[in-house]
């Protein structure tokens, strides 16, 4: 209140009260779904099942556009004397029988050059699927070495899945080492087994791996 407020008789202002705080709405966390380890083996199933591309073997053709292309372009006379073309034009037998000759040669280089050229790279682009091939079939047969020392390997059973789930692995992680690839493909059925049969991972001493099972038929069966 100020001086002049009391000896007027005035009431005495009253400073508004400051608003009470709003509360924060609470913040709504988004619940997170557990990771399935099943996850990781998506993309090598979807590759696996994709069909088998048509054969790479790389073929000694020519497309005829390019032929045709190429062709147009190739000029015979180029390089002949011009005195020799314009008596040729001018009717003369012999300058005609030389310059039909020389255009001769000239297609002649001109064949053995581009044959040569595509026959050179026709062999390396073989060489190269080749080499994939003899790649491919070496590291199979590797793995399939890996393999043997999975226990019951021998068994049916367990080698079509076994051979079954290592192509699919090898294919989805073509630099993975033999060693690897088995390992994975071990781990990838201990997954499985572990998701088929979740209570089991509760009770100590009940679950096995890959590694322990005996009786793989009842393994993969669950």
């Amino acid at each position: 209140m100020s001086i002049l407020d009391s000896i007027l008789g005035r009431p005495a202002s009253q400073t508004p009260a400051a608003p009470a705080p709003v509360p924060a709405a609470p913040v709504q966390q988004t619940p997170t779904e557990p990771v399935n380890p099943l996850d990781s083996y998506k993309a090598m199933l979807e590759n696996a099942n994709k069909p088998a591309e048509s054969s790479d073997t790389p073929s000694f053709s020519l497309d005829g556009k390019v032929l045709d292309e190429v062709g147009s372009k190739l000029n015979f006379t180029q390089g002949i004397n011009p005195d020799l073309l314009q008596k040729a034009n001018s009717g003369d037998a012999a300058a005609m029988v030389v310059l039909m000759n020389t255009v001769a040669q000239n297609a002649y280089k001109a064949a053995l050059q581009h044959n040569t050229a595509l026959t050179d790279t026709h062999l390396n682009t073989r060489a190269e699927h080749e080499k994939k091939l003899v790649d491919g079939a070496v590291k199979s047969s590797l793995i399939s070495n890996e393999l043997a020392s999975v226990p019951n390997a021998n068994h049916p059973v367990v080698k079509q899945e076994l051979v079954r789930i290592a192509q699919a692995l090898a294919k989805e992680n073509p630099d993975a080492t033999p060693s690897q690839i088995k390992e994975e493909a071990v781990r990838y059925l201990n997954t499985v087994y572990s998701a088929l049969n979740p209570k089991q991972q509760d009770t100590p001493g009940q679950t096995q791996t890959a590694g322990q099972v005996q009786d793989w038929e009842a393994f993969l069966n669950g």
